[in-house]
């Protein structure tokens, strides 16, 4: 069993410095045609309604690095950053 996370000392006290960035994470599995399984994914970002998709678990965290806005971005401009043009 893991111990519990003190909010203090892992800097999740109520006192952020930035908003929290609000993610919906969508898995499911495909079938492909050789008959072998297939994770698949949808990463969701609540604020900006930025969507990715992905088909394998290394690309999760590139893509949820992608959608976060830059560590030296000023807080106040965090709630204004516009999706990017998705590709038609």
């Amino acid at each position: 069993m893991m111990p519990p996370i003190n909010p203090i000392e892992d800097g999740m006290s109520d006192e952020l410095e930035t908003p929290p960035q609000l993610f919906v994470l969508r898995l499911w599995q495909t079938l492909l045609p050789d008959g072998r399984r297939e994770w698949r994914g949808r990463l969701h970002h609540a604020q900006t309604n930025e969507t990715r998709y992905f088909r394998d678990w290394p690309a999760l965290i590139p893509s949820l690095l992608a959608m976060l806005p830059p560590a030296d971005q000023p807080p106040d401009e965090l709630t204004r950053r516009e999706p990017p043009e998705q590709a038609t």
